[in-house]
């Protein structure tokens, strides 16, 4: 999905990421996400907050086998988009937001990665350079400070409108690579 960067749109995308990982109304939790996966012979699935020049995406990856090689030649790539479905369409809610108790452990989540990237003098020098080269031609950059500073305020109600704006009026654009014609996966 993508939208014009922002640095509150970054912050919550980075927040929303994480919380769409841990659950959707199909599959309640993270375990049972997991589980579902290894059904699916070990594919994975992963959500991501990613800027791209002036461009904010969220994304929906996924690893699976191509049918084609499982034994009872199994519709993989059909079981994961349905995973990525439920995960993206269907996040888990309570009385129509994201629960507080899930967003509430995120927050801690998010801050801890953040403050160990500082820790991380390859991935902090990284993220420096960006920060330094985008300040005069993209004002909307996201700085660590402002990230760190920024998790605290965000409330479920507030991430919840965020998710609806974002699935509403976002480009989205779906990539697939692998054996199966771009209709069978149309179709699925």
């Amino acid at each position: 999905l993508y939208q014009p960067l922002t640095r509150q749109g970054y912050l919550y995308n980075l927040l929303l990421a994480g919380v769409m990982r841990r659950g959707c109304e199909g599959l309640p939790s993270m375990a049972l996400i997991n589980k579902r996966l290894d059904e699916l012979y070990a594919s994975t699935v992963d959500v991501q907050s990613t800027v791209s020049g002036s461009i904010l995406s969220l994304s929906v990856s996924a690893d699976m086998l191509d049918g084609r090689y499982t034994p009872d030649k199994a519709d993989v790539s059909g079981g994961v988009i349905g995973v990525i479905a439920d995960i993206l369409l269907r996040p888990i809610r309570e009385n129509g937001i994201f629960p507080r108790k899930v967003v509430e452990s995120e927050k801690v989540f998010l801050k801890d990665c953040l403050a160990a990237e500082k820790n991380n003098t390859r991935v902090y020098a990284a993220t420096r350079l960006k920060e330094l080269m985008c300040r005069d031609n993209s004002p909307e950059f996201p700085t660590m400070d402002f990230l760190l500073s920024g998790i605290d305020k965000i409330t479920s109600e507030e991430l919840t409108a965020h998710y609806l704006s974002l699935i509403s009026s976002s480009m989205l654009h779906v990539f697939y690579v692998g054996s199966e014609t771009a209709d069978e996966i149309a179709g699925k």
